[in-house]
């Protein structure tokens, strides 16, 4: 396995309270049912994905968004156009790091609805990054 470059993806909501947790959660089962490993399930050496999750106005629970974030990432997945806009204006994150996602912010965390839509969104953002 030496000379794998991992690929580091970070999903960024508002709040990092809801849908990018939840993407977190579904993009690493995705991964691992793969076969790739993981940054801190599988492995904190040899890995394939490092995958977290942010928030451009983190609430107390969650990880807030950082320019040092954006720049260590390779993958950022905006949840909707507002927060693609917020990265690109507030945080300088480079337009070719962010992909985007056009998941309103209208779900809980763990909803079905929204597992379902992130499980048919990225296993197209996952394959692309192989």
């Amino acid at each position: 396995m030496a000379g794998i470059i991992p690929k580091r993806i970070v999903f960024v909501c508002a709040a990092n309270k809801y849908r990018s947790p939840t993407a977190e959660e579904v993009a690493k089962r995705l991964a691992r049912k793969a076969g790739k490993k993981v940054f801190g399930i599988d492995s904190f050496l040899e890995f394939d994905y490092e995958i977290l999750s942010a928030g451009t106005d983190a609430c107390d629970e969650g990880r807030q968004f950082t320019e040092e974030l954006g720049k260590r990432m390779d993958i950022i997945v905006s949840m909707d156009h507002y927060i693609w806009t917020k990265l690109q204006n507030e945080f300088k994150v480079p337009r070719h790091k962010i992909t985007g996602m056009d998941i309103p912010d209208q779900y809980q965390r763990n909803d079905p609805e929204l597992i379902k839509i992130l499980e048919e969104e990225l296993h197209y953002i996952l394959q692309s990054e192989e």
